[in-house]
């Protein structure tokens, strides 16, 4: 069954999709399309408006194909539209979005439902706060130009178990919370997996919560206790606690650096910020030093490095703050 409903007027209909409104439907040829003129975060007027499906009152929205048309597959900006609903929708080979949310909408939610294929972004919301379930995001946009899978860059939105492929790059804004999935397949210019998120405005973090997955927020740990008895690079969030034994490194090595990651990149200096490692010595006392080294450029407590105590479970706690590394307890 295809139906949209209109909760005020009683309406329940068929929609078919249009495959002539101007952009090419053949996914192999679609890098090769000029973006439509219309921004990707422009709101787009009625008489004007070339989207599949409009919503211009609340609306339930279940068990659509919206695909081939020239703006979006599903648009919600108009006011009244609060409280939409829509499970189980295809949206795909659309001009811009697939599911486009705007203006002061909110209390809106998607359940279950997949986009692919479209110009700029599989699911784009700058709204005040909807809720995104179980949702699908695959070859949306172009990979080192434009658009994504998930745009989540003002309201207070939720993606809970939401996945994509690995050709996807997402912007996720501050009030964000992911809870599970697969979010941050690639980053920008390409490279795979997009560690941390793209951090878009504001000066608080999503606060990002994967079954196994990065630090992004103050709080949020995931499973990240590692042993070491050589010196190791900490390449992400992922690594809370370092047992560090120093009894016996490999040749060439005279003590065992933990280095800390690389917070000189932009998306990693502002989702890191919160982000503390604690790194104790199991081994005896006289064997070599255990040492904490910041990235190139960057010190902690004004300090090239940090050299923990000689002594046997000796440990140091390293935060990172603003724009620096500090150390916030030792023992």
């Amino acid at each position: 069954m295809t139906k949209v409903e209109l909760y005020d007027l009683g309406i329940s209909t068929t929609l078919e999709s249009n495959k002539s409104q101007g952009i090419n439907p053949n996914p192999a040829t679609a890098n090769t399309i000029v973006p439509p003129d219309i921004a990707e975060d422009a709101d787009i007027g009625i008489d004007a408006n070339h989207s599949g499906i409009i919503l211009l009152s609340q609306a339930f929205v279940s068990n659509c194909f919206v695909g081939g048309f020239q703006h979006d597959g599903i648009y919600a900006s108009f006011p009244g539209v609060e409280g939409w609903y829509v499970e189980n929708c295809l949206l795909e080979i659309n001009g811009r979005h697939g599911m486009y949310v705007g203006g002061s909408i909110n209390g809106g939610c998607v359940i279950r439902s997949e986009a692919g294929g479209n110009r700029k972004f599989g699911f784009y919301d700058h709204a005040d706060g909807n809720t995104y379930v179980a949702c699908t995001a695959q070859s949306n946009g172009t990979v080192r130009k434009f658009g994504g899978g998930y745009h989540m860059a003002h309201g207070w939105n939720t993606l809970l178990g939401c996945m994509e492929d690995g050709d996807q790059y997402d912007t996720i804004g501050q009030n964000t919370v992911i809870l599970g999935g697969i979010i941050g397949a690639m980053t920008r210019d390409g490279r795979q997996p997009q560690y941390p998120l793209d951090f878009a405005g504001g000066t608080e973090l999503p606060a990002v919560l994967y079954s196994k997955g990065d630090f992004s927020a103050p709080g949020v740990r995931s499973s990240g206790v590692e042993v070491h008895n050589s010196s190791v690079n900490i390449p992400t969030g992922n690594t809370t606690t370092v047992l560090a034994n120093s009894a016996s490194l490999p040749p060439g090595e005279t003590r065992l650096e933990v280095r800390l990651p690389d917070t000189t990149v932009p998306n990693a200096r502002f989702n890191l910020r919160g982000y503390q490692l604690t790194v104790k010595k199991i081994s005896r006392a006289g064997t070599a030093p255990v040492v904490i080294i910041p990235p190139p450029g960057q010190t902690i407590d004004g300090r090239s490095e940090q050299v923990l105590g000689d002594a046997q479970w000796s440990w140091m706690t390293v935060l990172f703050g603003l724009d620096s590394w500090y150390v916030v307890g030792q023992g």
